[in-house]
């Protein structure tokens, strides 16, 4: 049991870095678009799916809902872990969305920084 609370709780620190990181995407589309308040509720009606488990959901939707946007990541990774449900393969899976949405979010940072104007000027 004992280690299925260090994988737990090890894979419940990495969907922080996950959502941190889609949400500095979402941020840095406030750099080029002027309107994004409608993406914040497309993100929450998108995170609504993690409502029921990963493996309700095959194919393209689970690789959707697990890398693209981290729902799987956030909401049943670490129940698995915590029911001694996971394996190795998925623990890499969840780190390395964690550090691709981690890497991803910082260069669309930088990039937006780069090319960021003042609006008074």
């Amino acid at each position: 049991i004992r280690d299925h609370c260090v994988t737990g709780v090890q894979t419940c620190a990495l969907p922080i870095f996950a959502v941190y990181g889609l949400w500095i995407l979402v941020i840095c589309a406030s750099f080029w678009f002027v309107r994004v308040d409608n993406l914040r509720y497309l993100l929450g009606s998108i995170t609504d799916a993690g409502r029921w488990p990963v493996s309700v959901y095959t194919g393209w939707v689970r690789v959707f809902l697990t890398v693209l946007v981290p729902v799987a990541l956030v909401t049943s990774y670490p129940a698995m872990a915590l029911l001694g449900r996971v394996d190795r393969a998925l623990v890499l899976e969840a780190v390395a969305t964690a550090i691709g949405m981690l890497v991803v979010s910082r260069l669309a940072w930088v990039s937006a920084l780069k090319h960021y104007t003042s609006a008074s000027s």
